[in-house]
């Protein structure tokens, strides 16, 4: 069995490595835009946004998510884990569906050192040291 191969634990064990802290990344993001985040173990998470979400403007910008409408939660969203690029390209995306600055001042805007976490955080991942 391919999984049992030590090759095959190997990629697993880097993938591991590389998807816990860009998952962490991607829910401290979502935290610091406002969104709820619900636990989770997998490289994906449901959150659900402050505002209700436009999701074809976001697939205009090559941003999907699926509607967890399915999974019993109307109004939350199933986000996998990317990249950090990709955090970069979601808050754009966020940005032109809510015709707003997703990171600028509103009710529930992050503290000045919750926004220098998610930026310390970000250099970490991009870094290699996550």
């Amino acid at each position: 069995h391919a999984w049992t191969w030590p090759e095959t634990q190997r990629w697993l064990a880097d993938s591991r490595a590389r998807l816990v802290p860009w998952t962490a990344a991607l829910k401290a993001r979502l935290q610091a835009w406002g969104w709820m985040c619900a636990p989770s173990v997998t490289p994906f998470l449901c959150a659900r946004p402050p505002h209700p979400l436009q999701a074809p403007v976001l697939r205009t910008h090559g941003v999907r998510l699926r509607d967890a409408t399915s999974f019993g939660l109307p109004g939350w969203w199933r986000i996998s884990t990317q990249p950090p690029a990709a955090l970069d390209a979601l808050e754009r995306a966020l940005q032109a569906a809510q015709g707003t600055d997703v990171t600028g001042p509103r009710a529930g805007a992050p503290t000045p050192e919750a926004a220098a976490m998610v930026a310390a955080l970000q250099g970490a991942v991009r870094e290699g040291q996550l």
